[in-house]
């Protein structure tokens, strides 16, 4: 296995793992804490989580986006997309 391919399998795991990270962390009961008496507070707002959910997903699709990159483009420098590619090769 070529080293680019193992530096792009790091990158599109590091991607998946962070948009997992996000999903976790933005879980109602992950901000709910309890006090001496036993009342139930909120440690962040659902707008804070949205924004944080919001952060750690696009930060995982770019670290996608660099592993795919990655990949196309290991191969060698002049990789022609065609006109008639879907737009998201032509993104890429």
């Amino acid at each position: 296995m070529p080293l680019s391919a193992l530096g792009a399998a790091f990158f599109l795991l590091l991607g998946l793992f962070s948009a997992r990270v996000g999903v976790y962390m933005a879980h109602p009961g992950r901000s709910a804490v309890y006090d001496c008496d036993g009342q139930l507070q909120r440690r962040t707002s659902p707008t804070e989580m949205r924004l944080w959910l919001i952060a750690w997903m696009t930060m995982g699709l770019g670290w996608v986006c660099l592993g795919v990159t990655i990949l196309r483009y290991a191969n060698g420098h002049n990789v022609s997309v065609p006109t008639s590619a879907p737009l998201i090769y032509h993104l890429i």
